[in-house]
């Protein structure tokens, strides 16, 4: 555990540290060959560095493990975008030299509590690393909206594009961006269950990712089990996704590991999914592949 002193931080406190740690994450993606407006994936960051990432059946939710090599732990029953945000914040003690660090399971809203300036410093890196105001507002741009008057399924789309949580981005836009107010925050958090709900129908069981036109990402990364959905005239020819449609909605779910292409008809979009195991256990770089006894001979 860190042995950051654990007073609470001023707001003054608060924003130099948030302000430290958005140039890092800056100077970071320019370092690495990355600009300030697309999504960048943290386990590809964790290989440059030369970081190994394992996901364990720990009861914490990451930690940094300095040495040669530099490791990352992450909990692996947490949801996939929440393990995303791990990784980028224990890229954030890495950078920030903090030394060895065991995260406990934490809340997206923690992030802002300001109870420990390295905790505060390493999620507010990752905040920023993984959603630059830049790209977060140019992305709502793209589609003809400001965050300020976007509606809840807009940010469940800017968030599968960046990789984080529904909740991550609508805190960060409200917390880190000011561009939207507490109350609407705290409207949108409300209303999540019950809009994924509407989209999926009687369908259960996994996440859902809204996808459209306009994603920027190369890849989307999903499990087993997660939904998709997207404009009605999407199609798959590959085995390892189902197809429905919910009213407007084409519904993909991902049933067994692999990659598979989505298109749209017609046009040049096209998007690459890549399937991984629910709650994989072992090293990041081998969570795509259809045979897991390599991951076993690094421990």
């Amino acid at each position: 555990m860190n042995s950051a002193a654990s007073q609470r931080l001023s707001w003054g406190q608060k924003r130099e540290l948030a302000q430290q740690a958005a140039r890092a994450a800056n100077n970071l993606r320019l370092r690495l060959g990355y600009d300030l407006v697309n999504p960048v994936c943290p386990f590809q960051v964790c290989e440059q560095l030369g970081i190994k990432v394992r996901f364990t059946d720990g009861g914490f939710e990451g930690a940094y493990l300095p040495g040669n090599p530099n490791r990352i732990n992450i909990v692996a029953h947490r949801p996939l975008p929440r393990r995303r945000f791990t990784c980028a914040h224990e890229i954030g003690h890495h950078e920030f030299g903090h030394g060895a660090s065991l995260d406990e399971l934490r809340d997206d809203a923690d992030q802002y509590d300001g109870s420990n300036p390295d905790e505060f410093l390493a999620n507010s890196f990752a905040a920023h690393f993984l959603m630059p105001v830049l790209g977060i507002r140019r992305a709502f741009s793209r589609r003809g909206i400001s965050s300020a008057d976007a509606t809840i399924d807009a940010f469940f789309i800017v968030a599968a594009e960046y990789g984080v949580g529904f909740d991550t981005l609508v805190t960060h836009s409200a917390f880190a961006l000011a561009d939207i107010t507490q109350p609407r925050r705290k409207a949108l958090l409300k209303e999540r269950a019950a809009y994924q709900k509407s989209i999926l129908q009687h369908r259960f069981g996994g996440n859902l990712v809204l996808i459209d036109r306009y994603y920027a990402a190369p890849t989307l990364d999903i499990e087993v089990g997660h939904w998709i959905g997207l404009p009605l005239e999407a199609t798959s020819q590959s085995g390892i996704l189902a197809r429905s449609v919910s009213e407007t909605t084409a519904l993909f779910q991902a049933i067994q590991r692999g990659h598979a292409e989505i298109v749209i008809p017609d046009t040049n979009w096209n998007l690459t999914v890549r399937v991984t195991r629910k709650n994989f256990i072992g090293l990041a770089e081998y969570r795509f592949l259809d045979d897991d006894d390599d991951q076993t001979s690094e421990q």
